[in-house]
């Protein structure tokens, strides 16, 4: 740090948030929600490509890069071969940061920073692959991963994350009081009062990746499991109201009542942690990436790390489904709280019944205590074995018919398959 001025020496974190041009940077990222680690992060990003170019005031930099004294196309070239020690997908985390500071502080439509062509830089290539390109669980898989656990606070996650398709930071952060356990519905003059699913409202507020206020639904058994989990905190004695946190700490290890011992909320790493146990307890830690690079940046076979059913795979299970069950596209993402599509989402904060038809016959997709049984390898061999006898027996028989006889067997089989369709139809309306 020889050299650098005084304000780095105590510390330039906090001397660089009342710059303009980072202040400028933390309204842009206010408009997505995002937090103050965020924030500093950032600010390492730009401070890293900034010392690269030689300059230590961001201020001085950003002129420069005004004036055109700075060509930042081929400030980011050298400065990705300059740091080929470190691993591709920091260097590409600074430069894309870096570019973002850039465009919260100059007009780039008006001509401003002229020098600059951001699409001209060549990122690298990341050298590990995203959670983004993970598969998605099945319902098979989280029917098997909830019947291995044991407490009753995760089992709840589970469904209601899967379900109802939220951020894992996002449904940790809700209260008590943003869950509609029954709600009111108005189909023209009539109202009508819903019990079967229940809903959670959304609301943006610092800290969340939400950019809309919106609501999603979740199925009878993730309702009936969290209802479950609230009854077990009010039996030890917790006074639950609209706003105790929905997700709390381990509340069964109270041992007095009072005020300060209550459990806390649980916050994202704190369950990231306790996920994982969960996992290895299950005995369903498989791991789906590689970590270990050679000298030049390329993937070798070695550790393997991420969990294959990490936390936000219960939401890519949630966009899976609905997307397979031919959901209506707005819905699915105003489910996500993400905007986009035909509707805004106002449009749904007043047709709320439309919402409610459409996840009620979304819900066998979603319901995972009803997953199909698999059928084991051995059961199916002789399955198919046996369907191979019949149909040599069928083969037999049909020598010694004749072709009226022939079709009038293929006319009862068929009236008898017909009519227990029809029966079956009967049981379940």
């Amino acid at each position: 740090m020889r050299g650098n001025p005084n304000w780095i020496k105590r510390g330039y974190l906090d001397e660089w948030t009342k710059l303009p041009s980072m202040k400028r940077l933390w309204e842009d990222l206010r408009r997505e929600n995002m937090k103050h680690s965020t924030f500093k992060a950032y600010l390492k990003s730009v401070r890293s490509v900034i010392s690269f170019s030689g300059y230590q005031d961001p201020e001085k930099f950003l002129e420069s890069i005004r004036n055109g004294k700075i060509v930042f196309d081929e400030l980011c070239d050298r400065y990705i071969e300059g740091n080929g020690h470190v691993q591709n997908t920091q260097v590409r985390k600074h430069v894309l940061r870096t570019k973002r500071w850039l465009r919260a502080n100059l007009d780039l439509k008006n001509g401003e920073g002229s020098k600059i062509n951001l699409e001209a830089i060549t990122l690298p290539k990341g050298n590990q692959k995203g959670m983004a390109e993970d598969m998605a669980p099945t319902r098979l898989d989280l029917k098997e991963l909830v019947s291995r656990m044991k407490k009753t606070r995760d089992k709840a996650y589970c469904l209601v994350a899967a379900s109802g398709g939220i951020r894992p930071e996002t449904l940790l952060s809700l209260n008590v009081g943003d869950v509609e356990f029954s709600f009111e519905i108005r189909r023209g003059k009539e109202t009508e009062k819903v019990e079967d699913i229940a809903k959670i409202n959304v609301t943006p507020r610092l800290g969340r990746k939400v950019r809309i206020k919106y609501y999603t639904f979740i199925t009878p058994e993730a309702k009936e499991m969290l209802e479950k989990y609230l009854e077990e905190r009010r039996q030890v004695g917790e006074e639950i109201t609209g706003n105790s946190p929905l997700w709390v700490t381990h509340f069964d290890l109270v041992r007095k009542r009072t005020p300060k011992n209550w459990p806390k909320r649980l916050t994202y790493d704190s369950f990231s942690i306790q996920w994982r146990r969960i996992l290895q307890e299950a005995g369903m830690d498989e791991k789906s990436h590689v970590k270990e690079f050679d000298e030049k940046g390329n993937v070798e076979e070695g550790e393997w790390f991420w969990h294959k059913y990490h936390l936000k795979t219960l939401r890519k299970f949630f966009r899976t489904e609905v997307t397979n069950a031919r959901c209506i596209e707005d819905l699915k993402y105003f489910w996500l709280g993400q905007p986009g599509g035909v509707h805004r989402p106002e449009y749904y904060h007043e047709h709320l019944d439309v919402a409610v038809d459409e996840y009620r016959r979304l819900i066998p997709y979603l319901t995972i205590e009803k997953a199909p049984v698999p059928v084991e390898k051995e059961d199916l061999e002789a399955l198919q074995n046996k369907v191979e006898e019949m149909t040599k027996a069928f083969d037999i028989i049909k020598t010694f018919l004749s072709e009226e006889q022939l079709q009038k067997l293929q006319y009862e089989r068929a009236r008898k398959v017909y009519e227990g369709q029809l029966e079956a139809k009967k049981q379940e309306g």
